[in-house]
């Protein structure tokens, strides 16, 4: 395991910096990666990890940049130590698919192929269990037919959505 491993996924709160994806639904921990890779002359230091899932780290690969699907112009990606993940991206509670807000946002979005849907996991919001006072109710859908509920409590949701209390709908 990265020596590193337990001070990131501390920092980061379990969760895959780039797609959000809760690192306790999964069987094995996430990937400590270097933002700017280190075969672009990344430091390996602090500032330069995050913790990211399997699917995101993969498809992330050396890349820095990547085209926004809009506006066509090549822009920087999104950058977890710099960048505010609620103003780039938000969860579309129909869905679970994240959706970018901003160049930056959909240019990450097209790069990691749509995370998290495109991995097999679907993160919705379940139409039979509305908001509640003390968390929100999701669904985790993996590649099996199999649907498991999970419990995700408002402070995860609030650190998703930048602290708002509902998920951004579109």
């Amino acid at each position: 395991m990265n020596p590193h491993y337990e001070f990131v996924a501390a920092r980061a709160g379990h969760r895959c910096e780039y797609c959000h994806a809760p690192e306790v639904v999964f069987n094995f921990p996430f990937e400590v990666e270097h933002i700017i890779p280190t075969v672009l002359h990344g430091a390996d230091v602090e500032h330069n990890w995050a913790l990211a899932c399997r699917a995101c780290n993969v498809r992330k690969g050396p890349y820095l940049q990547h085209r926004d699907p809009v506006t066509q112009a090549v822009v920087q990606l999104y950058h977890p130590r710099r960048d505010s993940w609620s103003t780039h991206f938000c969860v579309v509670v129909d869905t679970g698919a994240i959706e970018g807000l901003t160049a930056v946002g959909r240019a990450t979005v097209a790069l990691l192929d749509n995370l998290p849907a495109s991995t097999g996991f679907v993160w919705a919001c379940s139409p039979n269990y509305p908001y509640e006072e003390n968390g929100l109710d999701l669904f985790f859908l993996n590649s099996t037919p199999h649907l498991t509920r999970l419990h995700v409590w408002i402070t995860l949701v609030e650190s998703i959505n930048g602290g708002n209390k509902k998920w951004q709908r579109k």
